[in-house]
């Protein structure tokens, strides 16, 4: 930020030269997640700092700025310092905790806010590392979320099928679903394994439909 001399990081949407009617729905959804993440105000949610549409490859297009974050991801964090091996239970409970409070705060909006997305990739981190809190939690990319309405079904289904809950994968997106998803991430920081397995996608839909 030229004016902060902050860190930020912009993200924007990138135009499909190609075809129309994607560009479209993309722009509905990117400028549907900014509308969402400008909504919410919660100690691990990260924050937008601005938004608006910039020029690019010939397109204008939107995008807006969040704070940047160093320490990467959970994700990141996960695979260099497993948790299940390195981590105290008190601060991996924490952590899970983090993360089950951002939910429940996007869950008792008015309407009712799913992120459609939960897994340690959509979690960004800040090092803490007291012997109670290792990392504060930061929920992001809202990419996919959405405003629940009665009976509410996906025209398409998005997510991270190895986290997603067996309903979602249907087309049918409840609170309960991102839920299904913090739970299969818990297992994860605690057992170092998945509750469902499988080698290809049909292998693991099966699985969260059936085991």
């Amino acid at each position: 930020d030229v004016q902060t001399q902050q860190s930020v990081a912009l993200k924007i949407m990138t135009a499909i030269t190609t075809d129309d009617k994607r560009n479209q729905k993309a722009n509905q959804r990117f400028m549907r997640e900014i509308k969402i993440s400008q909504s919410l105000q919660h100690p691990n949610i990260l924050p937008v700092i601005d938004q608006g549409y910039m020029e690019y490859n010939g397109h204008s297009v939107p995008y807006h700025v969040t704070p940047f974050m160093k320490d990467g991801s959970l994700a990141d964090v996960i695979e260099e310092t497993p948790p299940w091996e390195a981590w105290t239970l008190i601060q991996t409970a924490d952590a899970i905790s983090q993360a089950a409070e951002s939910l429940e705060y996007l869950h008792t909006r008015d309407p009712h806010i799913v992120h459609e997305d939960v897994k340690p990739a959509n979690f960004l981190v800040y090092t803490i590392g007291k012997p109670e809190r290792k990392y504060h939690l930061y929920l992001c990319d809202f990419g996919i979320s959405r405003w629940q309405q009665p009976n509410m079904m996906a025209s398409d289904v998005l997510g991270t099928l190895v986290f997603m809950a067996p309903e979602q994968t249907q087309g049918v997106v409840t609170p309960a679903s991102d839920q299904y998803s913090l739970a299969v991430m818990a297992c994860l920081m605690l057992t170092g394994k998945l509750p469902v397995q499988g080698a290809t996608n049909d292998e693991l839909l099966y699985a969260h439909l059936n085991e």
